[in-house]
């Protein structure tokens, strides 16, 4: 089964990747190079692809966003606006749904989470206006869908569920910014520490693990 997969190289993408990967889906890796802080992301995203033999696309977008995660100023240590990125899934859905039209592909995934409402184009109630307009504005797009597997999940329960399917977290990277370590004080990594203590398992990245080699 065709889908396209936005693998963004951090570990929620990565879940979703394998939870695709095991109900039977052959998904294309759609990443975007946007102005991000750091390449980090991109490249665990290009090693997972690869890992699974899976084809992988980035693109590019024009680095216009004014952001802490494209460099603007300094990065807050809990859910500041200054983090946003204005209407990121909105491009990235676009731009997925465009390369739908080109390969008759109707899936595509996306890994929002039930702890990012924060953020307004990752609501369930956004996404939806936007399936359906995308399915309008397509010759081939009338049977799109956007499927969004862990919305309803909080960041232990990903994890949970990523240890369970095997997904190599060493290759995943959390942190907004870059560095041979995670900064441990910005949101991404408060999250992504929090959920591997409540679990009791260590976050191999935490010891050093293949990305700290990125």
């Amino acid at each position: 089964m065709k889908s396209i997969v936005l693998l963004s190289g951090g570990l929620d993408s990565a879940v979703m990747l394998y939870m695709c990967l095991r109900e039977g889906w052959k998904p294309l890796c759609l990443s975007f190079r946007y102005g991000q802080r750091h390449g980090r992301e991109l490249e665990c995203a290009r090693r997972l692809a690869a890992l699974n033999s899976l084809e992988h696309l980035v693109m590019d977008l024009p680095e216009i966003f004014q952001s802490a995660l494209t460099g603007v100023g300094n990065i807050p240590p809990s859910f500041d606006r200054s983090i946003v990125v204005p209407l990121r899934n909105y491009l990235f859905l676009t731009f997925a749904a465009a390369v739908c039209e080109q390969r008759d592909i109707s899936d595509i995934f996306i890994g929002v989470t039930a702890e990012d409402e924060d953020f307004p184009d990752c609501r369930w109630e956004a996404l939806d206006k936007l399936e359906e307009a995308l399915r309008l504005g397509g010759f081939n797009l009338s049977n799109l869908k956007i499927h969004t597997p862990l919305i309803g999940m909080t960041k232990v329960e990903i994890v949970k569920v990523g240890l369970e399917l095997g997904v190599p977290f060493h290759l995943t990277w959390s942190c907004y910014a870059g560095g041979s370590r995670p900064c441990g004080g910005c949101l991404a990594c408060q999250k992504r520490m929090n959920a591997f203590k409540a679990l009791k398992v260590e976050d191999p990245i935490e010891r050093g693990g293949e990305t700290s080699l990125l």
